[in-house]
């Protein structure tokens, strides 16, 4: 009889260990997540002949202005200063949020924006 119970109990506890990697394994899978794409906002004017896309993630979004800026005071590309506006707009609201202050007052030349 006691070699029943040693036999039961050993197949229990083997049952158990079974479970427990179960277990583990579906915790380990739950735990990781997949790759989440990074959030981005395109940005795209067609004048003429010519394209500006902008392909932005959020936290650059100065950096995209700054780009806008430099094409719009760029005499060769014919991205007039309310295209730029435009474009500039259109990356405060979507990147920038609220708290982003913009004028349409030039800063250093007529095709640059205040910012």
């Amino acid at each position: 009889m006691q070699n029943e119970q040693i036999l039961i109990i050993a197949l229990g506890l083997l049952a158990m260990a079974a479970a427990c990697q179960v277990i583990s394994r579906r915790l380990a899978a739950l735990e990781r997540k997949p790759p989440q794409p990074e959030d981005v906002e395109i940005f795209a004017l067609v004048k003429g002949e010519e394209r500006y896309v902008l392909i932005v993630s959020p936290p650059y979004g100065m950096e995209a202005v700054d780009t806008v800026t430099r094409w719009a005071a760029t005499p060769d590309l014919s991205l007039t200063h309310d295209d730029g506006l435009a474009l500039v707009q259109a990356i405060k609201t979507r990147c920038l949020g609220d708290d982003f202050s913009l004028t349409k007052e030039p800063r250093h030349a007529d095709h640059d924006f205040r910012l």
